[in-house]
């Protein structure tokens, strides 16, 4: 078989994939095939109706100018949907980040016209990470300092010599911008704005996710009643864990007074895309082929479910699509090629430990690609003021979480590995998760797109995006096969590396998102080199209906109209039912300030608490080990005494459970305490402890 009938075997290959799929879904879907309920139907039905009468309308009274007007206004809908204080303070610190990074570039005298965005947003983000890094170890940690800091950069507007060469900067990327929304044709556009934009919906969902109410918002949470990061692990194990991403959305919350969880990840959604699709035009793909991969990885459902959290996936994305963005920019001078790639890597370190292995794959694929493009390694210039400037930057913010955990706890990496470190804040062994950790294998492999619920917390199967099972190992292989495109799988290192070793690790689907937009770019590549387009453009639609149809799947909480969660009410409502500790948190705070609570043993969703929340669980062994070893009343008025707690969180759906521990905390309750507030299923019972 010749590379010629290879091709023409893979293209009518494509479509087989989707029987597959099929007869799989039907064998192992146990009679259920579908995951939408008819509220979240509606939401789906209003979002379709809206794209499509206001986006045609738009398009009779401006046709040449629909594109890139519609776009900014679906954006701006969008941003201020989801929080309109959040959303200004999202977009104030992004352009704060990028002008403070072009003020480093300058500075160092590394800036030019032709600097990159992503070079522009890489060096700001370094230097607020620094900056605000700091600030946080200290009680000056006040909403208008925030806000003094991020305009400072304003401030480059009126120097007349750097306002000049700004202007220009700004003019080439605006006229970029306006030259890519006119090469795009308008229906396709709306058609992919129809479910990229649907996707960014689910934005606006309030807070619902167990880690944002563990720990995740509890950054903000600080530096808005103590002024600074208290670094207690004493409260719960990851407070001292790579908190970069935390870092950055405390910054914007504290500015807007408000959770940005969803305006921040409206930006990295954003921010992926726009790096994907100036990937793909390194392919020479048309904006309609470009507009489809897009468009397929929206589909994602781990995409749908991460704009839900602060997990730090969707950061690594952005960083794994910067790497990407670096690998095959060939007009840019292998010196900056080379430092950026080792700020990404800074950036991924400080994010997530296990990240390090992207940081070391997308390394490697840009010492690769200049050997291919036979571009000499930068030795000397690394090595300039300049260069170890930017290194300095980089290193203080990949081991800073490092540096803390180790001096708070002795273990730089707390909780994990404490079978070596043996800190005294954790049991001396290795933090492991054995839900997850089933071995790795083909199986495995396959389940994580037809057993979700064994790979990941999803009320369903089928949410692990079908195109990376088949799709993308059909693009490889194209890759491979056609010699002029062999240099383009140098991206495969990075997306084989991160993804086969975290698979080895732990089966976790989550865990494989960051490499997901490469892979996406990969596959955009079966669009490129076919003469069956048509037939290939069909099969990727496809995909994207499949995997819109299983969306609902991945979260508990899509069930329900997302286009219905605008309003206070209505999010009051979905948290009342599902995490009730958030309103009671809020009422604490406003009633008691700083007030140390207990909460249900169950549920630790203390993050949004001003004062300590004390909780009876693994992730605060310090505390469970004192309430293992309650026999009387008095044990446990003793801790609330010692520990000042006269607040008690009680969680009636689970009171019945026959747990010695629970017994008597509520046989507590029943003789010194009394119910002050009922949220949902939760009480608030106040002891007497005079």
């Amino acid at each position: 078989m010749n590379k010629l009938q290879l091709e023409k075997f893979i293209v009518w290959l494509l479509p087989v994939t989707l029987i597959v799929i099929a007869t799989f879904v039907y064998i192992e879907a146990n009679g259920r095939f579908s995951f939408w309920s008819r509220d979240a139907l509606r939401g789906l039905g209003v979002w379709t109706l809206a794209v499509f009468l206001v986006g045609g309308i738009a398009h009779l009274f401006s046709p040449k100018k629909t594109v890139p007007v519609f776009g900014i206004l679906i954006g701006v809908f969008v941003f201020l949907s989801a929080g309109v204080s959040t959303g200004i303070a999202a977009i104030l610190f992004l352009t704060s980040t990028l002008l403070t990074g072009w003020l480093l570039l300058w500075l160092l005298d590394l800036h030019s016209q032709s600097t990159r965005i992503y070079e522009l947003l890489i060096s700001g983000i370094i230097i607020y990470l620094v900056i605000f890094g700091v600030m946080i170890h200290f009680e000056i940690n006040y909403r208008f300092v925030y806000i003094l800091i991020i305009l400072l950069p304003f401030g480059t507007f009126g120097i007349p010599s750097l306002r000049y060469t700004l202007a220009e900067l700004i003019k080439a990327k605006y006229s970029t911008y306006v030259t890519t929304c006119l090469s795009v044709r308008y229906w396709h556009f709306l058609g992919f704005v129809w479910i990229a934009g649907f996707v960014a919906t689910y934005t606006f969902l309030p807070v619902v996710m167990s880690d944002d109410n563990n720990y995740h918002l509890a950054m903000w949470t600080q530096l808005t009643f103590h002024h600074q990061y208290l670094f207690d692990v004493n409260t719960l194990i990851w407070s001292v864990s790579p908190f970069s991403v935390d870092l950055i959305h405390s910054i914007i919350s504290l500015i807007a007074g408000a959770n940005a969880r969803p305006s921040i990840n409206l930006i990295f959604y954003f921010l992926v895309l726009a790096g994907m699709w100036t990937m793909l035009g390194v392919f020479n793909l048309a904006s309609a082929g470009r507009l489809l991969v897009l468009g397929l990885f929206a589909s994602t459902p781990m995409l749908a479910n991460l704009l839900l959290s602060l997990q730090t996936d969707l950061f690594l994305a952005v960083l794994a699509v910067g790497g990407g963005l670096i690998l095959f920019d060939s007009l840019r001078p292998a010196t900056n090629k080379v430092l950026f790639t080792l700020l990404i890597g800074c950036l991924l370190v400080a994010t997530k430990l296990p990240a390090a292995i992207l940081a070391v794959g997308l390394f490697i694929s840009l010492v690769l690609t200049n050997y291919i493009f036979k571009n000499p390694f930068p030795f000397r210039t690394l090595l300039g003021w300049r260069a170890l400037t930017l290194f300095g930057l980089g290193g203080f913010v990949a081991l800073h979480s490092y540096v803390v955990a180790f001096v708070v706890t002795k273990n730089p990496v707390f909780p994990l590995y404490n079978a070596i470190f043996k800190s005294p804040f954790y049991p001396e062994e290795n933090f492991k998760d054995g839900l997850y950790t089933k071995g790795a294998s083909f199986d495995a492999y396959w389940g994580l797109f037809f057993d979700s619920q064994s790979y990941f917390e999803s009320p369903a199967d089928f949410v692990g995006g079908f195109q990376y099972l088949f799709l993308l190992p059909l693009a490889i292989i194209l890759l491979a096969v056609k010699k002029d495109a062999r240099k383009w799988l140098a991206l495969c290192i990075p997306i084989l590396l991160y993804a086969g070793l975290m698979f080895y690790m732990m089966q976790y689907l989550r865990y494989m998102f960051a490499i997901l937009p490469l892979a996406s770019v990969l596959i955009g590549y079966l669009l490129v080199t076919s003469h069956h387009k048509v037939l290939l453009s069909g099969v990727f639609f496809l995909y994207m209906l499949i995997n819109l149809w299983f969306i609902p799947g991945v979260s508990w909480n899509f069930f329900m109209n997302n286009m219905n969660n605008y309003s206070v009410d209505k999010k009051n409502e979905i948290l009342s039912r599902s995490n009730p500790e958030i309103l009671m948190n809020e009422y604490v705070n406003n009633k008691y300030g700083i007030k140390n609570v207990l909460f249900d043993m169950s549920r630790s969703n203390g993050a949004t608490l001003a004062g300590t929340p004390f909780y009876l669980s693994w992730c605060a062994p310090i505390h469970l080990r004192s309430a293992i070893q309650w026999q009387t009343d008095q044990d446990v008025l003793s801790f609330f005494k010692a520990n000042d707690i006269e607040l008690i969180y009680w969680y009636k759906p689970l009171a019945h459970h026959d747990d010695s521990m629970r017994k008597i905390i509520k046989t507590v309750l029943d003789k010194y305490a009394f119910v002050e507030k009922e949220v949902g299923d939760l009480v608030l019972y106040r002891v007497v402890l005079h």
